[in-house]
């Protein structure tokens, strides 16, 4: 009998051991007390101290760390600032309103108690989720829109169905869910917060890895959601044409080659220069911004003073610099709109203790210079962060003449709390936001600095550089800009207290785009291509062309891994060889019955136990697949065919 070869994925099933610190497989009751411990620490402390977590500079909820700080003791729940500090009502804080249940304390209790054994770091899912179970649930949800009279070309999603099937914590996945939520929203020009919301919100499993928005919400556009899959400087990279009909009925219906992204992917780019301006669309220069986007006229606050439309401050050092630098502050009609001057040293005109006024370039109302051009400081650069009108943060780079810049010049200012990649050149996006993660950063005593220096000045003796009581005119009492620090701060707080998040040290987002950048292991490969993690084994090593891609890294104990942006660059290729490497041989003849059902289709039917099938019947036709039971556009003439 004639035979030929069809392709098909296999399932595999398989378990990890948990292993103790010492490398003795633990018990089952070991087990079973680790991962009830951290499920208690993980529903309780999560939010903070979970991956993602905006207070992991304190503590970290990772098993070594714990101990290796000390925050454990082995055996000694009262020497064990974990436990104490939960005991004592110390954390979470009151504000949360999530205190520890006695019962679940003694589960903490309990495990230090029992020599505090670890937790498997991952518990992949079995089975994992696969692309064809994410398309046909976005399409079943995308039809539910419709039906609810939302307009399909609006919808896009996210998926977090990868992290899902690499196992990660259930506080972490939300704290992915936070930060992606707080990115949107940073990148919108509405002026409510509209959290992305999981398609199987009120079923009875919802492991929310698939998200939804409604880019209306964002003042988003058709094309810029192609500046983010398709045409930006950080393309998509996992763009697959896959052959599942709910996935072309997906592009069809939305409109859009690519209706779904990774949501860890774009926490890792959406902040990053290139695509930041390209979906906030801010212009080239600050006056742009300010005089279009945001209805200011800075030129007349500087010329009226301080008051309730504009205050400053000016100070000897930075955070990010070593140098001196002005701030101010315009009122919006968002909120606030600060701008700092900055400079690449202390000397001549840029110093601000010698030239107090400025910046050039300034016009009253009737067109003459604001300042005198030889008695101006001169800026190297600025910063300038701008409330949306949701209440969240803007921000934009510029040079010594206003125009935007994608990064910051080392010798101006620097990252020095660290950020993305810990590169300590600052880039407008996500290095503001890492820096910003409270809001705006506080003055308190440096807010009197340079006041306080103009006051002492002798005006007869300084007046070739400057007017002083124009000076003071200009400068802030440090109580009032120092109260308006911290109101526009408090504000981005509840901001970001809408999107789910917190604020603390460390910016989610950032902390999560570091995550995806380094190497990935063989749980977060297979998680990312729908298999287990046996699976992709077997195939690696049976395959020529995943072993040249690397993938052999993924299997080596305590080994490296694979770098993501060699992953990126072959992922394609890595998928259809995973998808494609597991010949199935069917017996000939092989039947496909058609028939013609009332509503004009054709009901596809393959034969029984076959996963999946693909097969093109005209030389030039589109390759149609089946999954057991499918359902195409009318194809065939007749009703019946047979290989």
């Amino acid at each position: 009998m004639p035979t030929k070869t069809m392709c098909a994925l296999v399932v595999l099933l398989f378990c990890i051991p948990a292993i103790a610190a010492d490398k003795k497989p633990l018990n089952p009751a070991q087990i079973k007390l680790a991962r009830d411990a951290r499920g208690v620490l993980g529903e309780y402390c999560g939010k903070c101290h979970g991956r993602g977590g905006a207070n992991i500079g304190k503590m970290e909820l990772k098993h070594e760390r714990l101990l290796e700080k000390k925050i454990v003791v082995p055996g000694n729940p009262g020497g064990s600032d974990l436990y104490t500090i939960i005991e004592e009502g110390e954390m979470p804080p009151e504000k949360e309103q999530n205190k520890v249940p006695q019962e679940k304390l003694g589960i903490i209790k309990e495990w230090i108690e029992g020599g505090a054994p670890p937790w498997p770091v991952r518990v992949p899912r079995d089975p994992p989720i696969t692309h064809q179970d994410m398309a046909g649930r976005m399409l079943a949800d995308l039809k539910k829109q419709v039906e609810s009279g939302v307009k399909p070309v609006q919808i896009r999603y996210f998926t977090l169905s990868n992290l899902v099937n690499a196992g990660e914590q259930k506080d972490d996945m939300h704290n992915y869910r936070t930060a992606l939520s707080k990115l949107v929203n940073s990148l919108s020009w509405d002026k409510d917060i509209h959290n992305p919301i999981s398609i199987d919100d009120g079923k009875a499993i919802d492991e929310k890895d698939i998200l939804r928005i409604n880019l209306d919400n964002y003042d988003w556009k058709d094309d810029t959601w192609d500046e983010i899959t398709l045409k930006g400087f950080y393309r998509y990279p996992y763009t697959i044409d896959y052959p599942y009909p709910a996935h072309q009925q997906l592009r069809q219906m939305t409109k859009a080659e690519v209706p779904y992204i990774r949501a860890d992917w774009f926490i890792a780019h959406g902040a990053k220069p290139e695509l930041y301006h390209e979906i906030l669309k801010l212009p080239d220069t600050d006056r742009e911004l300010e005089e279009d986007k945001l209805n200011l006229n800075v030129d007349k606050n500087i010329e009226d003073g301080v008051g309730g439309r504009f205050q400053r401050a000016g100070f000897l050092k930075s955070g990010v610099s070593k140098f001196n630098r002005i701030v101010e502050r315009h009122k919006s009609g968002n909120g606030s709109y600060w701008k700092s001057y900055d400079f690449s040293s202390n000397k001549n005109r840029q110093n601000i203790f010698r030239f107090p006024l400025g910046p050039d370039g300034l016009e009253k109302e009737n067109g003459d210079p604001l300042f005198h051009k030889d008695q101006v400081f001169k800026q190297a650069g600025g910063e300038i962060i701008f409330t949306l009108p949701n209440g969240l943060q803007g921000y934009f780079l510029v040079d010594s003449e206003g125009d935007r810049l994608d990064v910051a010049p080392i010798d101006i200012v620097q990252n020095l709390a660290g950020g993305a990649g810990d590169d300590p050149q600052i880039s407008n996006g996500l290095s503001c936001m890492t820096c910003h993660t409270r809001g705006m950063q506080p003055f308190k005593l440096k807010a009197d600095h340079l006041r306080k220096a103009i006051a002492n000045a002798n005006a007869n003796k300084v007046f070739r550089n400057f007017k002083k009581v124009r000076a003071l005119q200009l400068l802030a009492i440090p109580k009032v800009i120092n109260d308006l620090v911290d109101k526009d701060s408090q504000r981005f707080e509840e901001a970001v207290k809408k999107t789910g998040g917190v604020v603390g040290d460390k910016e989610p987002i950032a902390i999560l785009a570091n995550h995806y950048e380094s190497a990935l292991d063989k749980y977060l490969a297979a998680g990312e291509l729908g298999v287990p993690v046996a699976e992709l084994q077997k195939r690696t090593e049976a395959s020529k062309d995943l072993q040249e891609y690397g993938l052999y890294t993924l299997f080596v104990e305590n080994g490296p891994g694979l770098a993501r942006e060699s992953w990126e660059e072959n992922y394609k290729d890595i998928y259809f060889a995973v998808a494609d490497s597991d010949p199935v041989v069917v017996d000939f003849p092989f039947i496909l019955e058609a028939t013609h059902n009332p509503e004009g289709k054709f009901v596809q039917q393959a034969n029984p136990g076959i996963k999946g099938l693909a097969w093109s019947p005209e030389r030039k036709g589109k390759t149609i697949f089946s999954s057991g039971f499918v359902v195409h556009e009318p194809r065939f003439l007749g009703n019946l065919l047979k290989w």
